[in-house]
């Protein structure tokens, strides 16, 4: 379930989302989900995604809250009474 639910974040940003991707953070720009890690307890997921940039990391670059947003959306799609938390890094 945890691999169709991180193709699933990666489609949604990377393919639905790419024009909004690519404005913010540049042409070329893809979204990697590395793990998605649960806890039962406190209800939240840990998701660690790494923003794959084209283009040179600046200060305009480094800004994770449009996948923050766009991560929340998917997890309300699924109706899912979890929480997701981001774990965000970037590559060149």
């Amino acid at each position: 379930m945890k691999s169709y639910i991180k193709k699933y974040i990666e489609y949604y940003i990377n393919v639905r989302h790419k024009n909004n991707l690519e404005e913010y953070y540049g042409e070329g720009t893809t979204i990697n989900v590395n793990s998605l890690t649960e806890s039962i307890k406190n209800k939240i997921v840990l998701v660690d995604v790494t923003i794959k940039l084209k283009g040179e990391i600046n200060i305009h670059t480094i800004d994770d809250s449009l996948v923050w947003v766009l991560v929340d959306e998917v997890f309300k799609y699924f109706g899912t009474d979890f929480t997701p938390k981001i774990i965000s890094k970037w590559d060149v």
